[in-house]
């Protein structure tokens, strides 16, 4: 199995917002959705593409046109159909997203009414910067440098696969097929896009290191969450940390949760644990100390600490030998 994600299933077979994410399904306030404009158009059934996107507010639906939508709709590029199609199949997150990153740059390019003037410089310059200033790691190095990890793990797209996403991407976004696929393209794209770029965006070599790009800085579970980022450590936790999302179907894929797992009094601080909470007080403060943590002072730490828990044996400064299940259930919050 490929690198995954279920975002873009949900998305396309219209159970999430195709902008911000949001469920679609189980939520009765979101009865009435948004379709993509073109999905009823009666131009849509000329190619029997009718576009599945949803949105769950206006103000989703006015920025996706704005910024991707028009590129990514089989309705109104079916050029991109077959792209997009073997993204899916493939469960290839990291292609899908380099689709994405290239209909953001191109419509930012027909912006007219960007802060750069005419030509939509600004907000054209701004995406690309954007896509410039992510961590770089080229297909051939991610092969070269983490082979053990790639064939161990899962089977990656090798390099004819690698070629035939390439002429997927310029046949989708560049240079479609048919004449009928051309004109439609044509009707979304009338700004050039400087040599400059479109050379680091449609050239084999930097398609490669755009999608190594998109691998590496991908997360499906990431985000900079701010309220979060504030919670305190000890090694009694009263909270864990979730992300639920797909599995639950009633918190959006862009959303972590708060767990109680206890009682939590009135008042109570919030606090989650920072490393294993079934390591024995010597092993927690070790791994606390190479973070730059100090010294746990935690009332547990404390009472461990005056009973002699954590001295010798299987839990001393020789350590134990790491178990992978239990540590991953550990930060999950599943003890």
């Amino acid at each position: 199995m490929w690198p995954t994600s279920t975002v873009t299933c949900y998305q396309q077979s219209s159970a999430t917002c195709a902008y911000c994410i949001t469920p679609l399904t189980y939520r009765p306030y979101f009865s009435k959705t948004l379709p993509c404009p073109s999905s009823h158009s009666s131009t849509s059934s000329l190619f029997g593409a009718s576009c599945p996107a949803r949105f769950c507010t206006r103000l989703c639906l006015s920025r996706s046109l704005n910024t991707t939508h028009p590129l990514l709709c089989p309705s109104q590029n079916p050029a991109s159909i077959p792209f997009l199609e073997f993204a899916r199949k493939t469960r290839w997150l990291a292609l899908h997203a380099v689709g994405v990153c290239a209909a953001r740059i191109l419509l930012a390019n027909e912006d007219k009414d960007s802060k750069g003037g005419k030509d939509g410089k600004g907000r054209r310059e701004e995406e690309w910067r954007f896509v410039r200033s992510l961590a770089e790691l080229g297909m051939e190095e991610r092969v070269e440098k983490q082979a053990a990890f790639i064939v161990t793990a899962f089977p990656q797209p090798d390099r004819t696969t690698w070629k035939h996403a390439h002429t997927l991407f310029i046949q989708a976004f560049r240079t479609p097929t048919t004449p009928q696929h051309q004109k439609k393209l044509a009707r979304i794209l009338k700004t050039p896009l400087p040599d400059d770029i479109a050379k680091e965006l449609f050239e084999y070599d930097a398609f490669l290191r755009c999608l190594g790009s998109m691998s590496l800085n991908l997360d499906a579970h990431g985000g900079l969450y701010t309220l979060h980022s504030h919670l305190n450590h000890a090694c009694t936790p009263n909270i864990s940390i979730r992300h639920l999302g797909a599995s639950t179907h009633t918190t959006p894929l862009s959303r972590i949760s708060s767990i109680a797992l206890r009682t939590i009094l009135p008042s109570e601080e919030l606090v989650i644990t920072y490393v294993n909470p079934q390591m024995e007080v010597r092993e927690r403060r070790r791994e606390l100390s190479a973070w730059g943590w100090g010294v746990c002072r935690c009332g547990r730490c404390v009472e461990e600490e005056k009973e002699g828990e954590g001295k010798g044996g299987k839990g001393g400064e020789e350590g134990r030998e790491g178990d992978l299940e239990v540590e991953l259930k550990a930060g999950l919050g599943v003890f």
